[in-house]
């Protein structure tokens, strides 16, 4: 998972900046800017399965 840095364009700073390509990315929102966050995956069902992840509560 990355934090993308202020105010950011496209998600292409932060994957240049990881080792592998990111399954999340989010912002903290800004001054004008919402919150948000980009998850990725192969296809459909596997952006699923990590939103799943994402909500389930921590063991």
């Amino acid at each position: 998972m990355l934090f993308s840095p202020p105010r950011p364009q496209s998600p292409e700073p932060c994957s240049r900046r990881a080792e592998k390509r990111p399954d999340v990315i989010y912002h903290l929102g800004d001054w004008g800017k919402e919150p948000m966050a980009l998850i990725f995956g192969r296809e459909a069902r596997e952006v699923v399965e990590r939103v799943k992840v994402l909500l389930s509560p921590s063991p």
